[in-house]
């Protein structure tokens, strides 16, 4: 982490260039994210930059609408421009402006749909090219599409509902492990996705059981508080004034998104946020792990998805219980009469052990 490596070199009384730092990494950034999708080479430089020069960059609207009526603008295949899509294959669609989220700060893409006079795609993907063109990844369902025709945009809205929830309570989340764990603690990446989360931050042990659970209960009574999530867009200056927590090591432009939780939450964010923090439903957190040195990574579950991880531990218990016919609150006293009996028995065997060698001895 940064911050680290700047304190080691302080006491060689050594600097970082924070500015060139900052810049490469938003550049390593960018291609790693649609490198993940894409072989980007010089033709496909070419061909984005061309779109960008011809209908600018894409206008994301996605924040309001989860459907839009837009226009396809450029169909792609195997890196060349084509005029319309081939029956039955896999393409990449640009549009004039699009519904779907591209994945970008940790959360991934949207899926959905596009439908036109004359056909429809599956969008299994969407990307955001280092030109700021939105490519929606598609298989062709039935019929063609063209380029200029109108066309619906369909978001996958249970997909992305879950992907809301787990992106707020990443919010919650950073929120509650710095109340247990200290103002140090500061967010080092994530991944959100429509079934859990994943969040790295710099800490300098592993939790403890008690800390876990205290996390996890603070998150949860927040929750339950059901507070609203505002969304507005400031200028940096007067975020970075006011407090609002900013993810170091990514560029931010002059004017920022804010995502705000009554007043215990405030954190710049690009992503797409739940309305109220109850729609959450809770947190669970399922994992918790060193990746690094002074790094620590959770993962954790909301909604549905946490529900059902709570159903199975408990079906497991059920079983467990049934096995040792006892009911599942009393496993815990079986197990240490288990216990202590099979001690019991083994010192006893211990005891006939040592008796029988004297017996041979003699």
């Amino acid at each position: 982490p940064l911050e680290l490596t700047k304190e080691m070199l302080q006491e060689s009384k050594l600097s970082v260039d924070e500015e060139e730092f900052e810049r490469l990494m938003e550049k390593q950034k960018s291609k790693a994210v649609f490198n993940q999708t894409l072989s980007v080479d010089n033709n496909m430089s070419n061909l984005y930059s061309s779109i960008l020069e011809k209908y600018g960059k894409t206008e994301f609207v996605g924040y309001e609408k989860d459907l839009l009526e837009t226009e396809v603008v450029a169909i792609i295949k195997n890196n060349n421009l084509i005029d319309c899509t081939p029956k039955g294959e896999k393409v990449e669609i640009i549009l004039k402006e699009t519904p779907f989220y591209g994945e970008k700060g940790g959360q991934i893409g949207d899926k959905g749909t596009m439908k036109t006079e004359t056909g429809e795609i599956k969008i299994t993907d969407t990307q955001i090219s280092p030109e700021d063109i939105y490519v929606h990844f598609g298989e062709m369902l039935s019929g063609s599409i063209k380029t200029g025709q109108a066309t619906t945009a369909f978001v996958d809205k249970k997909r992305r509902h879950s992907i809301m929830k787990n992106h707020t309570a990443t919010h919650i989340l950073h929120w509650a492990l710095r109340k247990v764990l200290g103002e140090h603690v500061k967010q080092a990446g994530s991944l959100v996705t429509n079934k859990r989360l994943r969040f790295d931050f710099t800490h300098f042990s592993g939790l403890t059981p008690e800390e876990i659970s205290r996390v996890e209960e603070l998150s949860n009574e927040k929750i339950m508080e059901n507070h609203f999530v505002k969304c507005f867009t400031t200028s940096y200056e007067f975020a970075k004034d006011n407090g609002v927590t900013a993810l170091f090591g990514e560029k931010y432009g002059d004017f920022v998104r804010v995502i705000e939780v009554d007043d215990f939450s405030k954190e710049l964010c690009g992503g797409t946020h739940v309305g109220t923090i109850g729609e959450i439903g809770f947190v669970k957190i399922i994992s918790e792990e060193s990746v690094g040195s002074n790094l620590r990574r959770i993962e954790a579950l909301t909604g549905k998805e946490a529900m059902d991880y709570m159903f199975e531990k408990e079906n497991y218990l059920k079983k467990i219980a049934l096995t040792l016919k006892v009911n599942p609150e009393d496993i815990s006293n079986r197990l240490d009469h288990i216990l202590k009996h099979l001690k019991e028995n083994e010192q006893e065997l211990e005891s006939l052990r040592l008796r029988l060698a004297k017996d041979e001895v003699t």
